[in-house]
């Protein structure tokens, strides 16, 4: 096919050749693949700067779609690829212009990197997944980054737990030159610890200060402003537990401990509560042995009639424990094809296509697993959350999979099942006040690259 980039594209493009550090806030659906691509193959063949390019991606979007997208377009023809996976050895000694890996064959690859091609050039493809400056995968992106000349970071959504998550992308481009030189400085800076002790809030005015640093470095363009997009409309269907299985829950989260009839399950610690909590109100908990253990069936019977009322309408059923997926097999009373792991064996690859086909009514997912790079549209309109997610990123890279060019129907429906009295509450209120942010974070970048 004939790449003819839109005028926001090109845009991007441009910006990647005149600045050798840069950051793409695109949104999904916009085509930034595409788009860096395009400036890559000038910077190749034109410009001349660059041999060989290095591409960081989550597994799914590295195996598929930078691939897919250098196959598509005619323009990119000239482009030899190298895919760094399963036999990475052969992969690395591979001639190509571009070679691509995902995060979790960093650290091979820096146990190899004497016998790796001289990179000039990075690519981190949805940079969140580097923005806790602790993690081992932020460390080596640092390290690869300050080999080569040119770095670019991509992502949609660059704070999906709340602007402190910016620091560490940033820091990519430009070693702190803008936004401190420690995430420490930056927290006490801009942000102000919140009352309850867990994690912080901006200060007054901090979100413009930051916008206006580093607005020289990054573009943000959102796919509201560009795109014929179909509505999405967001359905909370909020129900309650019986009164007995409320008291239950209640001595859960009070006492850390919950008596069964044949055992005792136990948390040791807050983050561990809030699994055990998240377990119940799904209708299970898991004991030490990793056993599940049933509870009660009020949510399966939520969303048995929330189906029942979608009248024969293709759902996405998302699900966050594997023991959910044969609960609802077993409720319903169908065997139901679920998607948990991998996207990439032959298996999963005949349910995606039956999917986007219209052939299955119904499909669960776990979100990890399909939260990035695939393009789902096609096989309906109504995302159905069983179980919640905390991550923001996750939880609009999920969406965006029918959300997005190329559906449809006029609308996207994103229904979520939350149960009162529960954590569902505080997991649904938190991810309405980090969009909150991000939002603002976003809009403001965009008024900063108009003026």
């Amino acid at each position: 096919m004939l790449f003819e980039p839109k005028p926001y594209q090109d845009r991007g493009r441009r910006k990647i050749l005149e600045h050798p550090r840069y950051g793409l806030f695109m949104d999904m659906g916009l085509g930034k693949t595409a788009t860096v691509l395009t400036a890559v193959h000038d910077l190749i063949f034109d410009c001349f700067e660059v041999e060989r390019v290095l591409v960081v991606a989550p597994k799914n979007v590295a195996l598929t779609v930078w691939p897919a997208e250098i196959e598509k377009w005619d323009q990119l023809q000239g482009l030899d690829y190298s895919v760094i996976y399963g036999d990475k050895m052969a992969a690395l000694y591979k001639p190509a212009q571009i070679y691509i890996t995902n995060y979790e064959s960093l650290p091979w690859l820096a146990r190899h990197w004497k016998l790796a091609p001289q990179f000039d050039m990075l690519v981190i493809d949805e940079s969140t997944w580097v923005k806790n400056q602790s993690a081992k995968r932020f460390s080596y992106c640092l390290a690869i980054s300050e080999l080569v000349k040119r770095t670019v970071i991509l992502t949609g959504k660059p704070v999906p737990n709340g602007l402190i998550d910016m620091w560490a992308q940033i820091y990519l481009l430009d070693r702190g030159a803008r936004l401190c030189s420690s995430k420490t400085d930056y927290t006490k800076f801009y942000f102000i610890p919140n009352q309850n002790s867990h994690g912080f809030s901006p200060r007054k005015g901090a979100i413009k200060e930051i916008t206006d640093r580093i607005g020289d470095i990054t573009l943000t363009l959102r796919a509201q402003d560009y795109l014929d997009m179909p509505e999405l409309i967001h359905n909370k269907i909020e129900f309650r537990l019986p009164e007995k299985l409320q008291e239950q829950y209640d001595d859960l989260e009070s006492k850390f401990f919950l008596e069964l009839q044949d055992q005792t399950i136990t948390a040791f610690s807050a983050g561990a509560l809030s699994m055990k909590l998240r377990q119940f109100v799904s209708g299970f908990v898991y004991d030490e042995s990793t056993a599940a253990h049933a509870v009660h069936t009020a949510r399966l019977e939520a969303l048995k009639e929330l189906i029942e009322s979608l009248s024969g309408k293709n759902i996405l059923l998302l699900v966050q424990f594997r023991a959910e997926i044969q609960m609802i097999r077993d409720f319903l009373g169908r065997d139901v094809p679920a998607i948990y792991s991998e996207t990439s064996t032959p298996k999963d690859l005949k349910v995606l296509a039956d999917w986007s086909a219209r052939k299955l009514p119904l499909l669960m997912a776990n979100p990890a697993s399909i939260g990035y790079g695939l393009n789902m549209q096609d096989g309906g309109a109504d995302l159905l959350w069983y179980s919640q997610t905390w991550n923001l990123d996750l939880y609009d890279q999920t969406i965006a999979r029918l959300w997005r060019q190329g559906q449809t129907s006029a609308h996207v429906v994103n229904h979520i099942l939350c149960m009162r009295g529960t954590i569902d509450m505080p997991i649904y209120w938190a991810l309405q006040r980090k969009s909150k942010t991000q939002t603002e974070l976003l809009e403001l970048l965009k008024r900063w690259r108009t003026k």
